[in-house]
């Protein structure tokens, strides 16, 4: 194949699929992987920073014909813009993480700088929510700080860096009219890293007493205390991120230093007191990581203890339970196994399956889930029997009917629109599949029939099963 007629093929995919089709012939081919990781290497290191601020503000210059056939104007081409975007935001982690800072950080000011010159109200034609632009802009920042944080960045770099950002943060009120990003309160956060002592904490603690919108606390926090260690007040560091272990970054960050400190019995109150008073959605990865810690200290009791507490706070959790299975005795499981069913208080799946009775059909067979699905009553009842209806004995679907009929009912008087009425059908049809329904299913459409003739949508769905 000529060149030309490849460069032809090249040009009709996108960069996404060109990517995905370059990642998985590099897993299969090991000597192109290698070949092709030199190639990107030695293009980012021959690229300089006016090449890097160059490309960011081609990408903006790409534009597109709008409006109407008699009022035809052109405007930028956001979907090529945003399209680009990820593109040059992955280019700059691939130069930081080969330690070209000047470059990395180019990419991310530049795109800002030229986003805030080109941005106008009828660019929300593109995203009316604004919810893409937002996104970017945030990747923009986390790759500015990412550089800012880097060893290899000293103190003129960040100056450098920090002058530029306030610069554009300054120039304009794009970011905070449209709520992208607080660019203003960055910058400030950006500009601490440029001080020392006293200063560097002063601005910091200036930013966590403003509490503007769309700033991090938890970065401020975390920042404040990276300070305070840079001052060696490492107690007082300690101190206060412990009095804001409430916000699961600043926890994590905590219970990490202490990690490394090997201070494990530190880290565990630490963990403790997130979760006691914490919000209880981050419980779950709380408990898992004092899991760890007692992992590695070899803890064993503790580590059971610790994987009982997680089943019973994450209201019942089928992997946690088969982690439990493996770690108690065989001779004391099933006492466990009650205990522990007893005191947990178990979620209901929308889609059907449950954990609660994933258990009983393993642990205690067809009889208890059949007891347990006849005492469900609530919303999610008829997905429960659609999924485990089926997977019972024979004795114990003919009983389950009457059960299922009553809840079709109840789900008759609710239905008012098509989706409902679908969902009717679908679950008329899963009765169908137990043995000795046909009566059922005949009194069930007679009834709904009679009740809800003057509901087309609902009639049709019932002939649909009529005709199966």
């Amino acid at each position: 194949m000529k060149n030309n007629e490849l460069k032809n093929f090249i040009n009709k995919v996108s960069y996404s699929e060109l990517s995905d089709m370059l990642m998985e012939y590099a897993q299969q081919d090991k000597s192109f992987e290698k070949n092709f990781k030199n190639f990107i290497e030695r293009k980012i290191k021959d690229v300089s920073e006016e090449d890097v601020r160059e490309e960011v503000a081609t990408s903006f210059c790409q534009i597109h014909s709008s409006g109407s056939r008699y009022d035809n104007y052109e405007d930028t081409d956001w979907y090529a813009v945003m399209e680009d975007c990820d593109h040059l935001f992955e280019k700059a982690l691939q130069a930081l993480s080969m330690g070209e800072l000047s470059c990395a950080v180019a990419y991310p000011l530049q795109w800002l700088s030229c986003f805030s010159n080109t941005f106008n109200e009828d660019s929300f034609s593109y995203d009316n929510e604004g919810t893409k632009f937002s996104y970017a802009c945030e990747q923009a920042i986390e790759i500015i700080e990412k550089v800012m944080r880097s060893p290899k960045a000293d103190a003129d770099f960040k100056e450098g860096v920090s002058i530029e950002l306030s610069g554009i943060a300054k120039d304009t009120t794009i970011f905070d009219d449209y709520c992208f990003v607080n660019l203003k309160a960055f910058a400030k956060r950006m500009e601490a890293m440029t001080l020392s002592g006293e200063d560097a904490l002063a601005k910091i603690e200036e930013l966590i007493e403003k509490h503007e919108y769309g700033v991090s606390q938890s970065d401020l926090i975390i920042q404040k205390a990276t300070i305070l260690f840079a001052m060696d007040k490492d107690e007082d560091a300690i101190r206060f991120l412990e009095n804001n272990v409430l916000e699961k970054e600043v926890c994590d960050h905590l219970v990490g230093l202490l990690i490394e400190k090997h201070d494990y019995n530190h880290a565990i109150e630490v963990l403790e007191k997130a979760i006691k008073f914490g919000e209880s959605c981050h419980t779950r990865i709380w408990l898992k990581k004092e899991i760890e810690i007692y992992l590695s200290q070899g803890r064993d009791k503790e580590v059971t203890d610790t994987y009982r507490r997680l089943f019973i706070l994450s209201n019942g959790d089928i992997e946690t339970y088969k982690t439990l299975k493996e770690r108690i005795p065989k001779d004391e499981w099933k006492g466990y196994l009650d205990a522990l069913m007893n005191e947990t208080t178990f979620y209901y799946s929308v889609l059907g399956r449950n954990d609660k009775a994933e258990i009983i059909k393993v642990e205690y067979g067809d009889e208890a889930l059949f007891e347990y699905l006849c005492t469900v009553n609530n919303d999610y009842r008829l997905e429960l029997y659609s999924h485990y209806a089926t997977q019972l004995a024979v004795e114990y679907q003919t009983r389950l009917i009457p059960y299922y009929m009553d809840a079709l009912r109840k789900e008759a008087t609710l239905a008012k629109e098509r989706h409902q009425y679908q969902r009717m059908r679908y679950n008329m049809e899963h009765l169908q599949e137990l043995k000795g329904s046909e009566e059922a299913i005949k009194i069930l459409l007679a009834e709904f029939r009679e009740l809800y003739r003057r509901r087309p949508s609902f009639m049709r769905e019932l002939n649909r099963i009529d005709n199966k």
